[in-house]
Parts: structure tokens; sequence; C-alpha cells
């Protein structure tokens, strides 16, 4: 920006005056002698004789006054104009560019925090670059140490700090703060962290508490599952370096605007899983709000590794607390309705670029024979599918189970892609086998995000059978 500044100051700018100034001395022109003129009309009056033409033939003008004759003429220079005004216009459209550049790419407000390092007076301005910039930490931990930060100053970076954590990453920043690790701690040590200062950082590094859609449910059924999520994953490790933890309790769950009975079932690093006492629930979208109490306690009072505490029985003393009601959705689906619909269109052929038979073997088994069967993914590809898996050996067709690959978020779930079975006899003459799946997308019910699985039968048929097995025994078990 200071290079712009003087490019603009002592380039641009004396261009424009001296392109301005070109033009005007162009648009004026020279002086020149010319032939005698009425100065009133222009008139010619070379074939004026003085004595007997007082007045002007074309407008009337007294010609014996002084001055009424002009004898001198001004003409424009064309190339002086038309060079000083591109001198003067090319600048200012470089101006006018840089400008809209400059105010595009401009960061946004920064707050200015003022540190006193050894004896001189330094400026240093809190933006994304500094908060990954170890000499910035380093800088500010030397002056706690050195007792040159105040309370305001410290709470003032910290709520810098957490403004830019709870922009760049919403949700929680689920990551250790290790380059801001000795200036938290110094700062902690010589009490210079105000409460709401620590509150807002919790804030900012748990992220927003939220509650997850929960399972789609099928009407009449008892209970039910909603999973609240409290923010970002959090190892134990990474806390080490915070100075406050963020505790949370769930008081109460509406659904509908109804109160109903729950509990806890589980708990993981990102919040708890709860039961619902459902009732009479009818088929159809219902409204599910859970409200919790948010507890902000100092790290150094609560063990890392028992965290998240869902009791506020357990909850040492609190810095602040604070109650959030958390929404979302349950879709309680009819009897006769299905969670996921068989299609075709837009979906991949999985029988072409989706699954492959790797393997049909026979192995021998304690007298009996041993079927087995092996799909692979082919790269890339995610479904989604639901299928019942059958071998047809012999004229005779063998189910071996369930078959689904479904996308989740990033990553691809799918069953387990290897069958087996077990047969009392097997023909030595039978060496190849048909693959039959079959859609069947209740396999699949339960996957919130499934709406839809591919809708058509799918044959693999002549496939190699790896016989394993000893053929005698095989002729004299029919």
């Amino acid at each position: 920006m200071e290079l712009l500044a003087l490019l603009v100051w002592f380039v641009l700018v004396p261009m424009v005056g001296a392109g301005v100034m070109l033009f005007v001395l162009g648009f004026k022109g020279l002086v020149a002698w010319s032939a005698p003129y009425c100065v009133s009309c222009r008139y010619d009056l070379r074939a004026r004789v003085p004595e007997e033409t007082p007045a002007c033939p074309e407008c009337g003008a007294d010609l014996t006054r002084d001055g009424a004759v002009g004898f001198v003429q001004r003409g424009a220079r064309k190339g002086m104009v038309f060079g000083g005004l591109a001198m003067a216009l090319i600048p200012l459209v470089v101006i006018v560019v840089f400008a809209a550049v400059a105010t595009t790419h401009q960061p946004g407000p920064v707050t200015v925090t003022y540190v006193r390092y050894q004896t001189q007076p330094v400026v240093r301005v809190f933006d994304p670059s500094a908060f990954e910039d170890p000499a910035f930490w380093n800088d500010l931990h030397t002056e706690v140490l050195t007792g040159g930060l105040t309370n305001t100053q410290a709470d003032g970076v910290l709520a810098e700090m957490s403004k830019h954590m709870a922009g760049k990453r919403p949700y929680g920043w689920g990551r250790p703060l290790t380059e801001q690790s000795a200036f938290l701690a110094s700062a902690r040590q010589a009490n210079l962290l105000g409460d709401g200062a620590l509150v807002g950082l919790a804030d900012a590094y748990f992220g927003a508490s939220t509650m997850l859609p929960s399972p789609r449910i099928r009407e009449g059924l008892v209970t039910g599952e909603v999973r609240v999520n409290l923010g970002a994953a959090v190892e134990p490790a990474h806390l080490s370096d915070l100075p406050i933890v963020r505790l949370c309790a769930i008081k109460s769950v509406r659904i509908g605007g109804r109160l109903v009975p729950f509990w806890v079932k589980d708990v993981d690093k990102t919040g708890p899983l709860l039961t619902l006492e459902l009732g009479e629930l009818t088929a159809g979208r219902h409204a599910v709000e859970v409200e919790a109490e948010l507890g902000f306690v100092r790290s150094g009072e609560v063990d890392a590794a028992s965290l998240p505490l869902t009791d506020p029985a357990e909850w040492p003393a609190t810095l602040q607390t604070r109650k959030v009601t958390l929404t979302n959705t349950m879709t309680v689906v009819g009897h006769d309705e299905p969670f996921v619909r068989l299609a075709t269109g837009n979906l991949v052929d999985p029988g072409v670029y989706g699954l492959r038979v790797r393997r049909l073997s026979v192995h021998p088994e304690n007298g009996r024979k041993l079927l087995g069967v092996e799909f692979e993914l082919q790269p890339g590809y995610r479904g989604p599918v639901s299928f019942d898996v059958a071998i047809e050996l012999g004229g005779e067709q063998h189910d071996l189970g369930p078959l689904y690959v479904y996308p989740d978020g990033p990553d691809t779930r799918a069953s387990a892609l290897t069958y087996g079975m077990t047969l009392d006899a097997l023909d030595a003459g039978i060496t190849t086998a048909d693959v039959v799946l079959t859609p069947n997308p209740a396999h699949v019910d339960g996957f919130e995000g499934v709406t839809r699985v591919w809708g058509e039968v799918v044959r693999y048929e002549f496939l190699p059978l790896s016989r394993d097995d000893d053929p005698i025994d095989s002729r004299q078990n029919p």
C-alpha cells in the first residue's frame, strides 16, 4: 500500500496536472496575424474600403470605434488537445482501478493492541496472520512476564482471539492452541484474564451447541433417540492449554411442546445421546426442543478425562451459567409408508459401475461344503444400494443375507462384503454360479439421509466357482 501511495502522489498526480495544462494550452491555441475581420460577427473585411464603409456589411457594427476590427486570431491545436486529454485521463483511470481493488481486498476491521516491548512503544495489529504468528504470541507472553500488559489489554487480546476462532470455525475449534499456550498460561497465572473474556474463549473453542436430527422413527414405537452435540469433539490432551472448560447438563426435552421423560443413554466426546419416551406420536414431522444449561469452570478445577460432565451436581464452582434451547425435528413415518424408495433415475447402475463379485469358492469343512462369496466396491462407488444377496447353484437358490452401501458425509458406509454358508453336498460338475441382488430398502431404513436406493435386480451370471473341496466326496453325497 505504501508503494501504491508513492506511485499515486509522485507519478500519476503530476501526470494528471501536466495533461490538464497541455489540454488548456492546446484548446486556447496560438496567436497568429490574420486578414481584418469584424470582431462582432467575424465577417471578413478584406474587401472593405474604410472611408466608404464605416459599418460592418454583415451585422452593422460600428467599425470606426477602437477594437471593432481584429487583425489576430487564435487557432486550437488538436494534437495538444488530444494529447493533454489522454495524459490526464489515463492516470485517473489507473487511480480509480487501484482504489477499487484496494477497497475490494481491504481486510475487515482490526483491533489495535498497544504493547510495550522493552522501553519502546510498539503497536501490534491483531489480524488473521497474527493468530498463527509465534512471534506475536511470544511478544505478548514476554509482556505478561515483565508486567507490561494490563488486564484490559489482555482481555482485549482474548476477545479478538475468540472472535477470530468463532468466525473461522463456528462449530468448535477442535484443535490445540499451540502458538497461544504460553501467553494463555502466563496471563492466567498473573490473573490478567477476566471471567467474561474467558467465557467468550470457551464459547469460541467449543463452538455452537446443536441437536442433530433424530433417526427416522416408525409410528407406534415407544422410545426414540436424539443426540445433543455440545460442539467440536475435544481431546483431553488439547484442554491442557485452555484456561476454561464449558460443561453442559440437559434439563428438559419437549416434543411438539409436550414435556417428555428422557434419560442419558450414552455420552461421547461431543455430547450425550438421549433416549426419549415418545408416547402416542402420529406420522409426520415433530418439533423437538432440548433445554440445556451451560456451565463455565476453570480448567484446573475439573479432570479433562472425565468430560463431558452432564450432571450439575458434579460441577465445581462455575464462573458463569447459561441456559440454551436447542431445536430440531423428528420424523415419524406411518406403518405402511416406506422410509426409503426404490429408484433408478440419476443413480449409478451398481451391476456395471459399482459392485463386483471378486470370488466364489467352495471349501471342505467337517465333511460338508463351505460356500464363500466375496464382493468388492469399484473405486469411487458410494451407492446408495440395499439388496438381499442370493446365489443360484445347480438350479437351487440360497439366500446369503443383506448388502448395503451408502454415502455418509465424506465417508462411505457398507455392510460386510463377504458371505458364507454351509452345504451338505454339492455336485462336482457345478463349476459356475449366478449371484442375484434383489433390492430391499428395509436394510437402510434406520440410516438418516438415505431416501432412495437402486430399484432393479442385479444379476451376475456364469461366474467361475473355485472348487477346493474333494470331488469324490461330492459324488458320494449327491
